[in-house]
């Protein structure tokens, strides 16, 4: 009998995977911190991996600590309680410690393992340790900042109505009445028993829209592969999350017809995008209006050029009366959104030249902050967020398309916006890099300037357009972890919700700071020494113990860290300032 041989073997795609958006459908290996949906990475074991890698699971900060080893178990008997490790759970990213201020679930220590030949000898004496092996080590994806309410408290901006005179109630009314003005939903305030009863146990019914990117034309397609960030999939991923974020915050279990997915399918440019979505949800033969206007709790999930496709349609939903921010709440997840367009460099690209259309070129009309459709994407950013809509804008670590600064909305100010980043497991190392990016991100959060420390790191976060390494525009949207987070943003710490007043008072009042931001093609190097002296110097740092604290921190891992790629090499010269702060 001959015996079976397995000959599959996995290929690398070599295809740019700037031409398909982060899209393609290549296979791609079950990396360490990576995993298909339903597995828990923790439980499993990956290969070690060599070269960098080990240089980067190798390399440990004064925050992480080695757990103790255990001894060996006898090969006749079951393993007992404490003899196995509990797997760290991805679906309470919100409840755990900053991974990146003290021990992190998801770290790279390493632990050890009796060898397999000791399981049919002796057990050792018990005065004497026994023989130690060391286990593969297992790599997390990391979704940083966590949610942490000291720092970031439920913060919506709800500002008091603005008074009116007896003779603008008066022309207001008028107006409505003869001219039939379209009242839209939002502007009626929610009643003071809404605001007291209405708590995540009052959900009954929750709606889930998914928005894809941008995919490639049909022929390109025919060689890179089908897409796979599909709004299918981004509103599946989206209502598990749903289901687990309730069943482990609440504690409630959602009925099986609690949650409604509804995936806008349609390609085009941004504003044809817009159209084609409206009309595949008001024509739906799911009945899917009615269902979007009774829901308690709607959530946007997009991705890439969706993010501005998806706020400008929100904002028209909104206009129309088809959701009520005074009685729903409304959370978008954008997933390396293209809010300031994607990298400049890319843009000479000879597939977009001479093989995309008009919807790929379109993307670069987001690096230009006075184009017709940034401004039209910053007018519906206005409404959205004056209506209460609460946004997290997460990027990716080596994203090869959209840059970190545009994946986080970097010109756009405001207390509704959560910035944070996504780390695949594979390249993840808790050194002073990745410590000073998140640092910036929770700046941010906290209402604080950076002063474009963001836009200047994000260049060497840069992921490879061939395909090699981690392709960070595309995993980012596997992570369970990210669905969660934007989630527990949504719903805030408070378990009784505070609804948003009428549209009016809050267009009255707004409070979107816009800067005019054009996405650098070059950057001057040595403007990051003076960007972290202001950070030294700040006052309303100093002012936060906290912030105060990690920011110390930083300047003391700026002495351990030894950077082997000459971009970063160049990055540390040009922060070697620091040394005289230690």
């Amino acid at each position: 009998m001959i015996p079976k041989v397995d000959v599959a073997k996995q290929v690398k795609n070599l295809v740019p995977a700037a031409l398909t958006g982060g899209t393609t459908s290549s296979p791609r290996p079950v990396e360490s911190g990576s995993h298909a949906p339903g597995y828990d990475t923790a439980t499993v074991n990956k290969p070690e991996r060599s070269g960098a890698s080990d240089a980067k699971s190798s390399s440990a900060t004064p925050l992480e600590t080695q757990p103790p080893a255990r001894p060996a178990p006898d090969s006749d008997s079951e393993p007992s309680d404490d003899q196995v490790q509990p797997p760290t759970r991805d679906d309470e990213p919100l409840a755990t410690p900053h991974p990146l201020e003290s021990e992190p679930p998801s770290s790279e220590a390493e632990q050890t393992l009796p060898p397999s030949a000791s399981s049919s000898s002796a057990p050792p004496p018990p005065n004497q340790p026994p023989p130690l092996l060391k286990q593969k080590t297992i790599k997390r994806n990391m979704v940083l900042p966590l949610y942490e309410p000291p720092i970031f408290p439920d913060n919506t901006i709800r500002p008091q109505p603005v008074s009116k005179s007896i003779l603008q109630t008066a022309l207001r009314f008028v107006n409505k009445t003869l001219f039939n003005e379209r009242r839209s939903a939002a502007a009626r305030p929610a009643s003071v028993l809404e605001r007291l009863t209405k708590s995540p146990q009052s959900v009954k019914r929750i709606a889930v829209i998914g928005v894809h990117g941008w995919f490639p034309n049909r022929i390109l397609q025919r060689v890179v592969g089908e897409p796979t960030g599909t709004s299918v999939r981004f509103a599946a991923k989206m209502g598990a999350a749903v289901r687990q974020f309730f069943q482990s915050r609440y504690n409630i279990n959602l009925p099986s017809d609690a949650i409604t997915l509804m995936p806008l399918e349609g390609e085009g440019k941004v504003e044809q995008r817009v159209e084609i979505l409206y009309q595949n949800l008001v024509n739906s033969d799911n009945d899917w209006t009615k269902k979007l206007r009774e829901a308690d709790l709607v959530f946007v999930v997009t991705h890439s050029q969706g993010t501005p496709v998806s706020t400008i349609l929100l904002a028209r939903l909104i206009e129309e009366g088809l959701l009520d921010v005074t009685r729903q709440k409304i959370g978008v997840l954008a997933m390396a959104g293209i809010s300031h367009g994607p990298f400049p460099s890319l843009k000479s690209s000879l597939i977009l030249k001479y093989v995309e259309a008009d919807p790929a070129r379109e993307l670069f009309d987001f690096n230009d902050a006075e184009s017709a459709i940034s401004q039209r994407y910053q007018a519906a950013m206005r409404r959205v967020l004056a209506a209460g809509v609460r946004m997290t804008a997460i990027g990716s670590w080596y994203d090869q398309v959209v840059p970190l600064y545009s994946a986080v909305m970097h010109g756009y100010n405001h207390p509704n916006i959560y910035r944070a980043l996504y780390i695949d497991g594979a390249d993840y190392v808790p050194d002073f890099l990745s410590h000073l990016v998140v640092y910036a991100l929770k700046l941010r959060n906290a209402g604080m300037a950076d002063h474009d420390l963001v836009v200047h790191l994000s260049e060497p976060l840069t992921g490879s357009v061939y395909g090699f390494g981690t392709q960070g525009h595309s995993v980012i949207y596997e992570e369970l972890a990210t669905y969660m987070l934007s989630i527990g943003w949504t719903m805030g710490r408070n378990p009784i919700w505070t609804l948003a007043p009428d549209s009016e008072s809050q267009e009255a009042t707004g409070v979107l700071e816009v800067r005019k931001f054009d996405a650098p093609t070059r950057l001057n190097p040595y403007h990051l020494p003076f960007i972290m002296s202001e950070l030294i110097h700040s006052g309303q740092i100093r002012g936060e113990p906290s912030l105060s604290a990690e920011l110390r921190n930083l300047v003391d891992m700026y002495k351990m860290w030894d950077p082997k790629p000459k971009d970063l090499k160049d990055l540390r010269y040009r922060l070697d300032f620091l040394k005289s702060r230690l």
